[in-house]
């Protein structure tokens, strides 16, 4: 759970990956853990931050990172000379200002000055910068600090204190006036407002009624709309079934807790435990079973009801369910973003271009996947994680291109083999129309021929050329016709 439960992330790390391979290993990411810490001591909870190192496998898409940067309270720059190059962290910064224009919410921490004729962006503030660099002989050389010395733990102090300062101020910003409706009263109306993800927590037994409460009211504190069945339900079933399908039909996601005994008939004629269960399966909503750590299923006299719980999973109701919900409605949403097919002029839809990195070479392929976009070409990021979202862009990908920097020709083979399995188990319609290795400093072995075919090795290990990528890109769809 994030401190400021209106976002997904309380801090989102903006840094040049670059800096990452070019410090002292772990440098950039042990600044962040220091950091962290240094915030916490002085907050009651821990925080949500969101820092790709950590985070990346788990998204896609470029998309799917930007929906990461506007669901953050406060973004965090790690500044240097490769952060002010990357058109990449360039596009960070705008998206986050774009849905809140307010540059208090970005603070700075300065690990090497602009070089030459660089500057920061003009919407970049000054007055929350920290430096973490000092200036040595005559030429005043900026050094990067040692984590630990002195100086390093001051600045980390001073930044810390200004990134608390402005995450309680937010809170008190965010914090219900006097008089206010309940937020999850008011969340468990039927109208669910425009936009918003909501859950259907289904009616549960006694023996379950505290953890169905705390999950309800943990999801509320996200922002998520819970919809739940009135108490006592309805006298006679059909009425319990309109008012329930109608709350089906606006969930995204619903849960049922399961406890000792399924619940009673009533006027149902059946359990409404099963009425329940059996109406959210049959609309297609997403279903998440649960039943408390010390309830064995196995023990369980009644079969069919036995049958159900076995489906379910144990676990810790508010951690655990709760987590995997969120989840769930993140994967949900940025399927919804996924944009649709483009249609050029002559109403063809527009090539998909899949460009593969391994994180390290993350930032290089944002600028090869720029590059393509400039181009008018829909484009995608992957790390090749196999997963649903995944699977759909190996699908639809008319142009595969997989950046060997840091890597050895195992990986890269690997990762090509990975796809092509993917994309024949998805019965992709398209056919495969190109495919690269892209060669990125410093110079790794060539691979040639591997498994799922020939592949084109452009060599861009000497000068790092993204529109030479895009040129290829251009020529490899001209030359095969139109998608």
């Amino acid at each position: 759970m994030a401190y400021l439960p209106n976002y997904r992330w309380d801090l989102f790390i903006s840094y040049a990956h670059k800096d990452e391979r070019n410090f002292p290993p772990g440098w950039v990411s042990g600044f962040v853990g220091d950091l962290r810490m240094a915030i916490e001591n002085g907050l009651s909870r821990p925080l949500e931050v969101f820092f790709d190192q950590a985070e990346q496998k788990a998204y896609n898409t470029i998309e799917s990172i930007l929906s990461e940067v506007r669901s953050s309270a406060l973004l965090v720059v790690l500044a240097t000379p490769s952060w002010i190059k990357s058109d990449w962290c360039a596009r960070e910064l705008r998206e986050f200002l774009s849905t809140r224009a307010d540059t208090t919410r970005v603070m700075v921490a300065e690990f090497r000055p602009p070089e030459g004729e660089l500057t920061y962006p003009p919407t970049l503030p000054d007055n929350t910068r920290k430096e973490f660099y000092t200036r040595a002989g005559v030429k005043a050389v900026p050094l990067l600090m040692e984590r630990g010395e002195r100086d390093y733990q001051i600045c980390i102090q001073t930044l810390a204190e200004d990134i608390r300062c402005r995450l309680l101020a937010l809170a008190r910003e965010d914090r219900p006036q006097a008089g206010a409706p309940d937020a999850a009263v008011a969340q468990a109306a039927a109208a669910v407002p425009a936009g918003a993800h909501s859950v259907l927590i289904a009616a549960c037994t006694p023996d379950v009624a505290d953890e169905s409460d705390a999950v309800a009211d943990y999801l509320a504190s996200q922002g998520i709309a819970v919809l739940r069945p009135a108490e006592p339900l309805p006298p006679s079933r059909e009425q319990f079934e309109m008012e329930f399908g109608a709350m089906l039909d606006r969930a995204d996601v619903y849960i049922h807790l399961l406890g000792r005994k399924k619940g009673s008939a009533n006027a149902l004629g059946s359990s409404f435990t099963e009425v329940q269960l059996t109406m959210a399966e049959a609309r297609g909503v997403e279903t998440f079973l649960w039943l408390p750590d010390e309830l064995d299923p196995h023990r369980i006299q009644d079969e069919e009801y036995r049958s159900i719980l076995l489906r379910a999973r144990n676990g810790s109701a508010v951690p655990e369910l709760t987590r995997a919900v969120l989840d769930k409605l993140q994967e949900i949403q940025r399927a919804a973003e996924k944009p649709a097919p483009a249609l050029d002029a002559a109403g063809m839809r527009a090539p998909v271009v899949l460009v593969n990195a391994d994180p390290e070479d993350f930032d290089l392929a944002a600028e090869l996947v720029q590059a393509c976009a400039d181009n008018d070409c829909i484009t995608l990021l992957d790390d090749c994680e196999i997963n649903e979202i995944a699977r759909q862009n190996w699908a639809d990908a008319d142009v595969i291109a997989f950046v060997q920097g840091n890597v050895s020709p195992r990986w890269l083979t690997s990762r090509i083999i990975n796809v092509h399995r993917e994309r024949a188990i998805a019965n992709s319609s398209g056919a495969l129309r190109g495919q690269a290795a892209i060669y990125a400093p410093p110079p790794p072995k060539r691979v040639g021929m591997v498994a799922g075919g020939r592949i084109v090795e452009l060599d861009l290990s000497q000068e790092w050329n993204p529109a030479r990528f895009a040129q290829w890109v251009k020529a490899t769809l001209c030359s095969q016709g139109p998608a």
